[in-house]
């Protein structure tokens, strides 16, 4: 697409198409308009737009089927990609870069991949911290500016009474006659438009944009960590998160608590309860002084009753298991109005709770064997019931058409042998489509589970 527009205006222009194209998990949609306006993003005029484009290249590459949308943005790998991000210096893309340098090595099932993403997760972890302490300093910067001593000077600077005029005296107002009355406005008999929607806007370069983006995009690479057993790496991936949602949205925020839970959760499997005690007893006047969202409330009850149950406090995890079923009646996610993804996404929460719910029970009620096998059974059919819902969300797979039986090419398919010949040219057909069929829900399930937007919904 050659524009005869200056580069100016054929980036605005670019910028408001991306923004009114509705989001799509492929590359090409958006990708054919923008490949001129993609060059002008020049590392020395515009590093920040074009760090921020290079980070969507690399996510719409990682959600694409083939390996060709590399090189169809003019990168030979996805390390290039991340390489030009570092060269641009900016912390927050540059964040971003190495969680989805990490991503893509499990993506494409590289043989050293637990090796590569625990480094990009450390090196990521690294510049969060850089983020946080720059952030500090400005903060430091801006308080010794305005206790300085100029502002010390004016704060102590003596008082002067103002001169009053006097009052003059009372007299006798005129009343000013009310004005009329408007007479009402004259109703159209024009039928009313019934389209009361309102555009789209959506702007990706405010920093709750930016901030939303990375907070998923660290509770994604922490999942994938924990599939790969990589522990330490995932509880200090949750540990940078918990800092950032801290700077960024306060202690009272959904972000927190959420980062709170998962973090406490990571170390009563490392098996440090004091640690994560500390953690939930931070968040716990956030959720009991209703701060938080019920949802997420309900979420950090019943973790803190299990990491209760596993230490063998009984009596106070009974009491916080009861304590998450009186907040529960205040969760109502399956609205009125929503579409069929969205009544999917909040039927997948309430499973995923009552599943929590579930195995908590199974442990508080360790003593008696068959009632924690049957909250540990109905707990596995819960979290099966809610792989289900995910999976209506992906389209099924169209087998290949399969054949008329009442269609004949030629009179050889009416006759017997021509019968058993097509009979046994049939059979291994009919197998390939079986094995096709039972290994469609498995390839449905991993696509699903390896789904950011998918996956942080359900987990929000």
């Amino acid at each position: 697409m050659q524009s005869s527009l200056a580069p100016e205006r054929d980036i605005s222009a670019f910028k408001r198409l991306r923004l009114n194209l509705p989001p799509s998990r492929s590359c090409y949609h958006w990708y054919s308009p923008g490949k001129t306006v993609f060059e002008e993003y020049g590392s020395r005029l515009t590093p920040v737009r074009r760090a921020r484009v290079v980070v969507r290249c690399m996510e719409f590459v990682y959600r694409s089927p083939g390996d060709e949308a590399v090189s169809i943005f003019g990168f030979s790998s996805v390390e290039d990609m991340g390489s030009e991000i570092d060269s641009l210096g900016t912390l927050e893309y540059r964040v971003s870069s190495r969680l989805w340098l990490a991503l893509h090595a499990h993506r494409r099932a590289d043989p050293d991949q637990n090796s590569i993403m625990s480094q990009h997760s450390e090196a990521a972890c690294h510049l969060i911290k850089e983020l946080l302490s720059r952030g500090a300093e400005a903060t430091r910067k801006a308080t010794r500016k305005v206790s300085g001593p100029k502002a010390l000077r004016k704060a102590t600077s003596p008082k002067v009474g103002r001169i009053i005029s006097p009052k003059a005296p009372r007299s006798t107002r005129q009343r000013v006659p009310a004005a009329p009355r408007k007479a009402a406005p004259i109703k159209s008999k024009s039928v009313a438009s019934m389209n009361t929607a309102k555009p789209r806007t959506r702007n990706d370069d405010t920093p709750e944009t930016i901030y939303g983006r990375l907070l998923s995009l660290l509770q994604l690479a922490s999942r994938i960590l924990g599939f790969l057993s990589l522990t330490l790496a995932k509880a200090r991936l949750f540990d940078m998160t918990r800092r950032l949602a801290r700077r960024q949205e306060g202690t009272t925020s959904d972000g927190y608590v959420t980062a709170s839970i998962e973090l406490a959760h990571e170390y009563v499997t490392l098996g440090k309860p004091k640690r994560a005690a500390s953690i939930f007893n931070q968040a716990l006047e956030v959720v009991r002084s209703e701060q938080a969202s019920p949802d997420v409330s309900v979420r950090f009850l019943l973790r803190f009753a299990e990491s209760l149950a596993l230490i063998d406090d009984v009596s106070k995890s009974s009491a916080v298991y009861l304590e998450a079923l009186n907040t529960a009646t205040q969760v109502d996610l399956e609205q009125k109005g929503q579409s069929t993804q969205q009544c999917i996404y909040a039927r997948v929460k309430v499973l995923e709770m009552t599943a929590m719910a579930s195995h908590v029970f199974a442990l508080v009620q360790q003593g008696d064997v068959c009632a924690s096998l049957q909250g540990l059974l109905q707990s596995l059919r819960l979290w099966n019931h809610a792989i289900d819902a995910l999976t209506r969300l992906k389209p099924a797979t169209t087998s290949s058409s399969e054949s008329d039986p009442f269609e004949m090419s030629g009179l050889k398919d009416a006759l017997p042998n021509g019968a058993s010949n097509s009979s046994s040219q049939e059979s291994p057909i009919s197998t390939v489509t079986e094995s096709t069929a039972l290994r469609a829900p498995m390839d449905d399930l991993i696509i699903v589970l390896f789904n950011p937007s998918l996956f942080l919904s359900g987990l929000a």
